[in-house]
């Protein structure tokens, strides 16, 4: 399965693309200050820092050929409102046409926030939502320059507008969000997802039980399982996945070795430092990373804002307080258990009204028993806020240090607010 060598202009030649697109003079300055200030960022991306001092307008016929490049300049124009829709749409499809997943540096930048984009105008399809999450899956970072409300713009799409199956919706929502590595972020996609009006309870409980126990929830469409078995070598299950898709299937499809073989060969390529003139362009590495470690990595890692969030929805989607409560808390291993911990205490702290006096008190020293520092102030602190200042106190004794320093300066502060207290059931 040898690859190709993919032929690529080499310069990019604004006056054709102007033409080719046919788009209108009187923005074609417009779109040309998008693509520079596009150069901006992307050396700001790399770099960390602005390399030029200056929109490098004078660069872009040399590195807007290159498509992950010019993806950069396309993000700058789909949110150019200024420039007029159809302008948008054409700059768009012509970066979706540029494409080469297989190809390092062959996926545009920024392919989310163009789905984002068409699907705020109203023309995105299911067809060609999958297919672009597909490439943008192998180009990178998916949350790379993809903006809260961007994301939101697609999930109203995905929940309201796309005909699609309900598992497969759940399946796009939370390989969406478990991919959101910003705790800022992926805590208000969550809490906008366990809110939303439109989106089933059923729906709601599916992502809080995927999140929980990091396993997916629903099922990918058949496209995504094609691709990604045909990586791994499994040419049998490609074949029926495609057939199920409604892909068409070569008549001969290459043995699991060949497919090996090739992957082995790009390996080679990328440790090889002699400059071969015929060579292809390198595989992607985010491709080989697909490959060796799969989809998601080794496992699945779930943001821990997502498991606090799924924790305090709970109660809203039916389950008794109480029980949510005696069920997490101290349940989690230790990379999670400070998380997990805290959304019972949150849990704890809106609901302890309609908990027996006892119940939250004793789940509260079991919260003090619990060995992690940090969910012991979070336990020491719920206790004082709702049974009274001796937490604090205790909190003076205790055998952490961090922890004793931490009662001293809330001391020092004056003596934490008494919330009210509710009758007994």
């Amino acid at each position: 399965m040898t690859r190709k060598k993919t032929a690529r202009p080499e310069t990019f030649n604004l006056s054709k693309f102007y033409k080719q697109l046919n788009i209108a003079k009187h923005e074609q300055e417009a779109v040309t200050d998008c693509l520079a200030r596009g150069l901006e960022h992307y050396y700001q991306h790399i770099y960390g820092y602005d390399k030029y001092g200056k929109r490098p307008a004078f660069l872009i016929g040399e590195r807007m050929v290159e498509p992950y490049i010019f993806g950069f300049g396309v993000v700058e124009v789909v949110r150019h409102d200024g420039l007029s829709p159809e302008t948008r749409f054409k700059i768009v499809k012509h970066a979706f046409k540029q494409i080469d997943a297989t190809a390092e540096y062959g996926t545009p930048h920024g392919l989310p926030v163009m789905m984002s984009f068409l699907a705020g105008a109203g023309v995105l399809d299911l067809a060609s939502f999958r297919s672009l999450m597909i490439a943008a899956d192998f180009g990178g970072p998916l949350f790379d320059d993809w903006e809260l409300a961007e994301v939101r713009q697609l999930f109203g799409w995905l929940i309201a507008k796309a005909e699609v199956a309900d598992d497969e919706r759940w399946w796009w929502l939370w390989h969406i969000c478990v991919n959101c590595e910003s705790a800022q972020m992926s805590r208000s996609l969550a809490e906008g997802l366990l809110t939303e009006a439109a989106l089933s309870s059923a729906s709601k409980r599916a992502l809080c039980e995927a999140w929980l126990t990091d396993s997916p929830a629903g099922k990918p469409p058949a496209q995504w399982e094609a691709m990604h078995a045909l990586l791994s070598g499994d040419v049998e299950a490609f074949a029926a996945y495609a057939a199920e898709a409604g892909l068409p299937v070569p008549d001969s499809l290459p043995s699991r070795a060949v497919i090996e073989a090739d992957y082995d060969s790009a390996l080679d390529a990328l440790m090889d430092e002699s400059d071969d003139a015929t060579a292809g362009p390198p595989m992607s590495l985010h491709l080989l990373r697909k490959i060796l470690v799969g989809p998601s990595g080794m496992v699945t890692l779930t943001p821990p804002t997502l498991k606090r969030a799924a924790i305090f929805a709970l109660p809203t989607l039916g389950d008794e307080p109480l029980k949510v409560c005696q069920q997490y808390l101290g349940s989690a291993h230790q990379y999670y258990a400070d998380t997990v911990n805290g959304g019972v205490a949150d849990v704890i702290r809106a609901y302890h009204d309609q908990m027996p006096e006892g119940s939250v008190k004793a789940l509260i020293e079991r919260g003090l028993k619990i060995g992690a520092v940090t969910t012991r102030k979070t336990f020491y602190q719920l206790g004082a806020d709702l049974l009274g200042q001796r937490y604090m106190a205790r909190a003076a004794q205790d055998n952490a240090k961090s922890i004793r320093e931490w009662a001293a300066k809330k001391a020092e502060g004056g003596p934490p607010k008494r919330r009210g207290r509710r009758s007994k059931k």
